[in-house]
């Protein structure tokens, strides 16, 4: 969720004879990546020595500030919750659940993506990993590494059509079983380490639980606070 330094301000004093004059922008602000467990709040742990291990992140965004949220850093992010979660639950195979954000749905560089794939060979086209097709491994990639484009994977494959159009096969090996189970980094990240993660359907936010904490975090800040940057580090709201 992110937390904005205008984001309260929907009421002003002012005279009756002139217009206000709001900010354009929306201000600074932080956004706050996080883990809610079932009936347990936000993912923590006290270890022996009694210190809370967090798996919250915080990031001031902004292109002269933090930098902005990305699929690599949600990923260092996760490694360390699921650091956090193995010590909490040790032998347990834990579900992760998560909406579908675009850190969440971000495939590897060389992941099968028909459209990072072009008709011809090279180019400005991903490498794209080896995958097993009709029981056998086909390289994607000449020896020389050079990406071999979508008209000699699909010979190889015996599914090209002469005057195939680029759309055509793309369409044509996303149906292919490989490209289509294809998962995310999240997906391989996580079921590496033995754990199970599960995606909610696309636009109905209202499924995923963390939602709620969101909306009690807003009240309470819009509440508590002058929503400048120093008040909302506080994290008054936070466990």
């Amino acid at each position: 969720s992110i937390f904005n330094a205008y984001d309260d301000q929907k009421v002003q004093w002012g005279r009756s004879d002139m217009q206000t004059i709001r900010p354009k922008g929306k201000g600074s602000g932080i956004m706050v990546s996080d883990f809610v467990e079932e009936n347990m709040g936000f993912l923590n742990f006290l270890d022996d020595s009694g210190k809370k291990n967090i798996a919250r992140v915080l990031l001031e965004y902004g292109q002269n500030r933090e930098g902005y949220w990305t699929s690599e850093k949600f990923l260092q992010q996760m490694d360390h919750a699921v650091t956090i979660a193995k010590s909490k639950y040790p032998g347990a195979q834990i579900i992760w659940i998560f909406d579908n954000s675009s850190c969440h749905n971000a495939y590897a560089d060389n992941a099968l993506i028909a459209a990072h794939m072009n008709a011809n060979p090279g180019g400005k086209q991903h490498c794209l990993r080896d995958t097993v097709w009709q029981g056998r491994i086909q390289k994607m990639n000449t020896q020389d590494e050079i990406p071999k484009g979508l008209i000699q994977v699909l010979k190889e494959r015996g599914r090209y059509r002469q005057k195939m159009k680029l759309e055509e096969m793309r369409y044509e090996i996303s149906t292919h079983p490989d490209f289509k189970e294809e998962k995310t980094k999240l997906q391989r990240f996580l079921e590496q380490r033995g754990h199970t993660c599960i995606m909610l359907p696309k636009f109905h936010c209202e499924l995923n639980p963390i939602e709620r904490c969101w909306g009690h975090a807003k009240r309470y800040t819009r509440a508590h606070t002058n929503y400048t940057l120093p008040k909302l580090y506080q994290k008054q709201w936070m466990p």
